[in-house]
């Protein structure tokens, strides 16, 4: 059965490609778009704060959003939806050739390669369908560090209080007040 698991997706994942962990954000290619995401998870309350942000081949950022959860207790579950949703809505976007960028190690990890991580076949099962969708993507982890804007927007929700879920196109201009260097349009 792991093998016939290992097998479908491969054939699936011939839509895409690995991109290893770096320390930075590389801009997409021509024709695609990068979909930084990020989470906070407060255990004590099981509140998520989740934010995702599209930037272009030039890195501009052309959308971006946050949507808060609430009574999720793990970690695997918290992750588990929030990847759903940031799918769900690049698909709603039409956005069809999307490099997903984040720090998701493992959910990156058990989608390339789920016979190593049967613990994840659920989750990693749930995003290759959803994945089915979209022309073409593929898998970027990197570290937090280099998520700081879209890591902003994920911990307003927890530190802040911004329960209120959104999507907005442009660039979000509060938040140059908090980056110094904002000549460079990844610096975010």
């Amino acid at each position: 059965m792991a093998q016939e698991v290992d097998g479908e997706a491969e054939v699936m994942l011939m839509n895409h490609e690995l991109q290893e962990c770096s320390p930075k954000v590389s801009f997409p290619r021509l024709g695609w778009v990068n979909c930084e995401f990020a989470m906070d998870w407060c255990k004590k309350s099981a509140t998520v704060g989740a934010a995702w942000l599209v930037r272009d081949s030039r890195g501009w950022i052309q959308e971006h959003s946050r949507r808060s959860f609430s009574s999720i207790s793990s970690v695997l579950d918290v992750k588990l939806a929030v990847l759903l949703w940031v799918i769900e809505s690049m698909i709603s976007l039409k956005k069809n050739k999307v490099v997903f960028v984040s720090d998701f190690q493992d959910m990156v990890d058990a989608v390339l390669h789920p016979v190593h991580w049967p613990a994840l076949q659920f989750q990693a099962s749930e995003l290759r369908v959803a994945l089915q969708d979209l022309e073409v993507w593929n898998l970027q982890v990197v570290v937090r560090g280099s998520l700081r804007g879209v890591s902003f927007i994920e911990q307003s929700v927890n530190n802040m209080g911004l329960w209120q879920s959104y999507v907005a196109a442009g660039h979000p201009r509060w938040l140059d007040l908090l980056f110094v260097d904002e000549r460079a349009p990844y610096s975010l």
